[in-house]
């Protein structure tokens, strides 16, 4: 039975089985339903009409049967079996012929085929069982002896033959039903992975959708970053010659009256308080140029465009040329200035004017709010860093605005806009520049009792050098150095050149790297030996002077020799012919001297410029210093104010020197330029340029070599190409002049 079970459980299985059982009775139904129409016809005397009886069993048997077979399999074949031995039974009592009871053993054999080993084994026993009782119990004629034995015989050798005809049978099925289950497993898992796969896919694609729209919205979000770039560096430029352009002016006027007030009149035939106005102009101009010195240095830091002129020195340095620029104001104030420095502090690598600029900051803001007692700075050393205070003595901050002090454009303890002095700007900006030299900036305060700023600098870090060798060992070389070095992922450029901006501009380029400056070369042996740079950028005018020769490196490392742009107003770094570049506003003093370098006595000059206020300017700054002295009328200041007219003056009048603005009406300044060389040769007159744009950003290029590699060796055949493909990647071919 248990074999049953497992078939009925299996739907495969059960169908066969269903199909063989229905095989079974209607292969039956129709041998006894062609035996019926062969007996009636042939013997009617002695089959009919008693047969019918038989056969409306038999017809009944079938269809209770069939009904059975696909709700209740077992009961469908206990019927039939039942039924086939009780039709059997009826027609053995009905024609008295024992021979009828022999069609008992193929029950047997139909058992094995629907009902299995232990079915059959049933089906033996009941055969048995109704052969010996069913005469006395239905009241007909006895089985002979030999007739039951051989019915009881029969089964038992149908049942045998049944099972080994059926044993193999049922072997094969099983084997087949169990590959058949396990590929149908196999399908269903292979489905199931199909759904899974195509799942997949579809959240794949989804997935490369969002992907793909978030590539685009990262574009778009790029294109709005380099947008908002590009106006922040538009609204730079803006307030660089928009505002400092009237500035120039603001500024130069009111020095001139404030300082040499007889280029105008006699101070003592000026209108009463006009002298001391033109004071508060001059200062409030003052007041007005550092907020936006601010202003454009805060950019710069926010845009990790500010770069730091790092060298080795000492903070009492510092201090001490802070105390020189303040001790007077502190003196008129009758406040005191105390200084206490912790011994033996270690040296540090700062930019020293940016630092100067924070402690001169602070130092301000104790003299601004201090009204009795002072300031004092100390320095205090620690294991990896110096903390510098500022403490005051003044009426300190209120705990609810000790958030706010470093916020931009704030002055705690003053309501809307209204500013004593300062413009809110210097302590967000020191803290940043202590920022950029891996430090903070912090702050204790009790109202009535003054306020203490700290802000901290980390020292200097020398370079070691490797462990100390055995007696007899080799001292550790170069080589091992630099490739500790390399080891250590730290990339360091070592920038030699005499002017200060040039590691600025470096910087710029090489932002991935971590930029050294040094501004002497006697020193740039020592440094390669402390910080095993992985090049050396140098100063092409060092190059062409023979300071710096490759053979003094103590190992193989380039020597690039460039031409800094925009590195200050040196000659050498300035297109052919312009000996300074002056960035408006510019005081009257960096005027002069700018001429007085010339070396020109009574020089004979051009002014080009559109705007007649900065003529008026010069003009006015030139008679008070007296390079336009009177003996020298015949030859005045020449203006000119169209790139043209600049042109055709200097073809025209004899002149010793040009003072040159980029921004003219007509042409650029350096296309006036330009064409006075062309048109003078080697022969053109100094130019001076004076412009509200900062030289990095409008310096051109004039056409000289600007960079240059030297190696102790030769490249390898992996640098050379190597080094072409970075230049034809990076240094394309450009069509026109265009700016």
């Amino acid at each position: 039975m248990a074999w049953i079970k497992n078939v009925l459980s299996s739907d495969s299985e059960r169908e066969l089985l269903y199909s063989t059982s229905r095989s079974i009775i209607f292969m039956v139904a129709g041998i006894y339903a062609l035996w019926h129409f062969i007996a009636t016809l042939t013997w009617p005397e002695i089959f009919s009409p008693d047969l019918w009886i038989s056969t409306i069993m038999m017809l009944v048997l079938v269809t209770v049967t069939i009904r059975l077979l696909d709700g209740h399999y077992l009961a469908a074949q206990v019927v039939w079996l039942v039924g086939l031995m009780a039709v059997i039974f009826q027609a053995y009592g009905t024609f008295k012929q024992v021979e009828i009871l022999l069609l008992l053993v193929f029950l047997p054999l139909m058992a094995i085929m629907t009902v299995g080993s232990v079915g059959t084994l049933l089906t033996v026993t009941l055969i048995m069982l109704a052969v010996v009782f069913a005469p006395r119990v239905l009241g007909i004629p006895s089985i002979p002896p030999s007739y039951l034995i051989g019915i009881i015989l029969g089964s038992v050798f149908t049942t045998l033959f049944g099972w080994g005809l059926s044993n193999n049978l049922f072997t094969a099925i099983d084997a087949s039903s169990y590959h058949f289950q396990e590929a149908r497993k196999h399908l269903e898992e292979a489905r199931h992975h199909r759904a899974e796969v195509s799942r997949m896919l579809k959240e794949l694609n989804q997935s490369n959708y969002q992907l793909e729209r978030l590539n685009q919205m990262l574009q778009q979000a790029r294109r709005r970053a380099e947008d908002a770039r590009s106006d922040r560096d538009r609204f730079i430029l803006a307030v660089s010659h928009e505002l400092r352009s009237p500035l120039n002016f603001i500024i130069g006027f009111s020095d001139l009256m404030v300082n040499s007030p007889e280029t105008y009149a006699p101070l003592d035939e000026w209108p009463a308080g006009l002298y001391d106005d033109t004071q508060e102009i001059y200062r409030s101009s003052q007041h007005l140029l550092q907020l936006i010195n601010d202003i454009l240095d805060m950019g710069q830091i926010d845009a990790k465009q500010m770069s730091l002129f790092r060298e080795k020195t000492h903070l009492l340095q510092i201090v001490e040329d802070v105390r020189r620029m303040v001790w007077r104001a502190f003196e008129q104030k009758g406040l005191r200035l105390s200084i206490e420095v912790e011994p033996d502090l270690p040296n540090v690598f700062v930019d020293s004017t940016r630092i100067r600029q924070v402690l001169l900051n602070l130092v301000n803001n104790g003299l601004r709010f201090t009204t009795q007692g002072g300031v004092t700075i100390r320095l205090n050393g620690g294991e990896s860093e110096i903390v510098v205070s500022v403490a005051d003595t003044g009426s300190g901050i209120a705990p609810e605005d000790l958030a706010k002090v470093f916020d931009d454009f704030r002055q705690v303890g003053v309501d809307s806009w209204r500013r004593r002095e300062g413009s809110g700007l210097g302590l967000s900006i020191s803290r940043r520049f202590v920022q950029l030299h891996g430090g903070k900036m912090w702050l204790e305060s009790n109202v009535g009792e003054g306020t203490c700023f700290y802000f901290s600098i980390p020292v200097l870090e020398e370079a070691q050098e490797a462990e100390t060798t055995l007696d007899g060992e080799d001292a550790p070389t170069p080589r091992g150095f630099y490739e500790r070095r390399l080891r250590s992922q730290e990339q360091i450029v070592l920038v030699c050149s005499p002017d200060p901006a040039a590691g600025e501009v470096v910087q710029h380029w090489l932002d991935e790297f971590k930029i050294e400056q040094v501004l002497e070369p006697a020193r740039l042996a020592e440094q390669i030996q402390q910080l095993l740079p992985q090049a050396v950028l140098i100063d092409k005018i060092l190059v062409d002077s023979r300071q710096i020769l490759v053979q003094d490196f103590p190992y193989e490392l380039p020597l690039i020799s460039v031409i800094f742009p925009g590195t200050g107003g040196r000659q050498a770094l300035l297109p052919f012919g312009v000996r300074d570049y002056l960035v408006k506003p510019v005081s009257r003093q960096k005027l002069v001297q700018a001429i007085q370098q010339l070396e020109i006595k009574n020089p004979r000059m051009l002014l080009v410029d559109d705007d007649p206020a900065m003529v008026r300017f010069v003009q006015q700054t030139f008679k008070s210093d007296g390079l336009n002295a009177p003996e020298t009328d015949e030859f005045p200041i020449v203006t000119a104010y169209t790139g043209l007219e600049a042109l055709q003056t200097v073809q025209t009048t004899p002149l010793d020197v040009i003072l040159l603005d980029l921004d003219l009406p007509d042409m650029s300044g350096w296309d006036v330029l330009a064409q006075i060389q062309r048109n003078k040769g080697d022969e053109a007159l100094p130019v001076i340029i004076v412009s509200a744009h900062d030289l990095p950003q409008t310096l051109y290029g004039n056409g000289q070599e600007v960079l240059e590699v030297k190696l102790r060796r030769p490249l390898s055949q992996q640098e050379l190409p190597e080094l072409l493909k970075s230049i034809l990647k990076e240094v394309r071919p450009k069509i026109g002049s265009g700016g």
